[in-house]
């Protein structure tokens, strides 16, 4: 049976796989490896064994110009495959190759058509089979069909048309409910009590069953396959490699000159914290090694914008790196029933031009329209507007932290882009500056935000419009 010679063949590859492993003296990890047979498998060919006298003969187009069939099927009778599209790979050229009567594109046309025409010449049933949807069925039937059509017409050939539709079954999943028990909201409390962060507040808003997965469950993002760097391992170095450049600058009147001396080194210093996140991945090589310089090249961008902007009469001074901060929301005990607290890390705080600023530093891309909010309440809630919501939730912490300060800026500095940095503000109803008198409505949003995460009416399920989650879809 099929079957038997698929596990046939499986099993011959793993054991050659093994072999050459054990002789080569290469050890791979579970990803390498998996990789690794995954493409033998996808190389490996199963042939067509039978008796060649009788029943079914499956054969290539080249294999029949000898043999006389009275049934004949012939498969993917489409334009591009019958005859095959041309693929002239050669350095010689056409000219070239016609002086010198080297083959051409017409002679393989004509080689297909000869094939073609002799395999049917003596048969008395033919069968066309021509892809009508899909990816083959863009190029239509096949000319050679147009020709047998018009070469029947006066004769006794007797050419019928049918179209073959296979039922396709329809595959549901069932769609993950997690039901807010007694024990699942004891464990969202302790959640609450432990502290939210402002990305724990955009996963609940973007995917609530993500949120459950990552924040209630525990659940670890697994690693990218190979020689690559997740996302949030490629953040951390990015952000460590930053305040280690930048923390001799802090409280100083920064020069076009001292900024740009910080950019020195930023490759070694980010290879070195890339090495301590990952110390078994190569960094000096592969895709890890692209990443790590694209990320150096950004932040080194992202300075010199700062370089530039100093250089133009704008006073910077850098005040903290990666700076955590806290906060307790009183009113939860309260309004909740418990308590609920706030906490993140500030990539960046500065004060420019009089005015403080805290900045998160983002690898990806930021468009400014999405840290536009009309007013606080109900745009906070839309999962577009996560970044927004994760702008406010370090205000509200840093304003409560220091009340000295009455108002500040919170953006965000895309390092694709650094020069969006100076608009990539958080915008409510055209003012760019949060102030202290905004706390109040801020904390009512995290509180709403909080109340929906304990209501037990409302399980935990899967947003459709999400389309980044780190566990839903692995889960399906």
């Amino acid at each position: 049976p099929f079957e038997c010679e698929q596990l046939y063949r499986m099993a011959g590859l793993h054991h050659d796989l093994q072999a050459q492993l054990k002789r080569a003296e290469v050890e791979f990890d579970l990803d390498a490896y998996t990789q690794l047979h995954e493409r033998l498998v996808r190389a490996q060919r199963i042939a067509f064994f039978g008796e060649p006298l009788q029943g079914l003969q499956i054969m290539g187009m080249l294999e029949t110009r000898a043999v006389d069939h009275e049934r004949v099927i012939i498969l993917s009778c489409n334009e591009g495959l019958l005859p095959p599209a041309s693929s002239e790979q050669t350095f010689v050229p056409f000219d070239v190759r016609m002086v010198h009567g080297l083959p051409l594109a017409k002679d393989a046309d004509a080689l297909a058509a000869y094939t073609f025409h002799r395999l049917v010449q003596r048969a008395t049933h033919v069968h066309l089979l021509a892809a009508a949807e899909g990816g083959d069925a863009a190029t239509g039937p096949s000319r050679y069909i147009a020709q047998l059509e018009a070469d029947a017409v006066g004769t006794n050939t007797v050419i019928t048309h049918t179209a073959y539709h296979a039922p396709l079954a329809h595959r549901t999943h069932a769609p993950i409910v997690v039901q807010k028990d007694a024990a699942v909201v004891e464990q969202l409390r302790k959640v609450l009590a432990k502290g939210m962060s402002p990305s724990a507040f955009g996963t609940f808003l973007r995917c609530p069953l993500d949120f459950h997965f990552k924040y209630v469950m525990g659940l670890k993002e697994p690693d990218p396959p190979g020689n690559e760097l997740s996302a949030n391992i490629l953040g951390s170095a990015v952000h460590k490699a930053l305040q280690l450049a930048c923390t001799p600058l802090i409280d100083k009147v920064l020069t076009a000159a001292m900024v740009r001396g910080a950019c020195e080194g930023l490759d070694d210093l980010l290879h070195a914290e890339g090495k301590a996140l990952c110390p078994g991945l190569d960094l000096r090589s592969g895709h890890a090694h692209l990443q790590l310089h694209m990320a150096a090249e950004a932040m080194r961008r992202s300075l010199l914008a700062d370089a530039d902007d100093i250089t133009n009469g704008t006073e910077l001074e850098f005040i903290a790196f990666e700076k955590d901060v806290a906060c307790d929301l009183p009113e939860a005990a309260t309004l909740l029933g418990s308590a609920m607290r706030v906490r993140g890390r500030i990539d960046r705080v500065d004060r420019r031009n009089g005015t403080y600023r805290i900045m998160d530093i983002k690898t990806g891309s930021v468009k400014p329209a999405d840290l536009k909010l009309a007013d606080w309440d109900g745009e906070l809630f839309n999962a577009k507007k996560e970044k927004a919501l994760q702008l406010a939730c370090y205000a509200f912490m840093f304003l409560n932290a220091d009340p000295t300060i009455d108002a500040l800026h919170s953006g965000i500095i895309p390092l694709q882009k650094p020069s969006l940095a100076g608009t990539c503000v958080l915008n409510i109803h055209g003012e760019d500056r949060i102030h202290r008198s905004s706390l109040p409505a801020i904390e009512r949003v995290l509180l709403d935000i909080g109340r929906r995460i304990l209501d037990p009416d409302v399980p935990f399920m899967h947003s459709t419009d999400a389309q980044h989650c780190a566990f839903c879809a692995s889960l399906k």
